[in-house]
């Protein structure tokens, strides 16, 4: 995998939603995509994206694992990442 976890501070709180978009940022982030470029890739529109990323919504299971492929990362690192598995 190109990323194995560390996208979330662990010692900030945060909500899960809020952890998951700022894994999302991170990954897109390391990967050099712009939101448009991110949506291109994805069929996600990048206003959707970016609302992911600020905590404003949760993407649905379908749009993280487009995410996910998109970014290069497996759904298990992404749950590790926000803490919702034990590492």
């Amino acid at each position: 995998m190109a990323h194995s976890g560390g996208c979330v501070d662990q010692a900030g709180g945060g909500t899960v939603k809020h952890k998951l978009g700022d894994c999302l940022r991170h990954y897109r982030v390391c990967k050099n995509l712009s939101l448009r470029k991110l949506e291109a890739e994805t069929g996600i529109s990048n206003a959707v994206i970016s609302q992911y990323e600020n905590g404003q919504h949760k993407p649905s299971f379908i749009n993280v694992a487009k995410l996910a492929a998109a970014l290069d990362f497996s759904l298990d690192d992404l749950a590790k990442d926000i803490g919702e598995v034990p590492r």
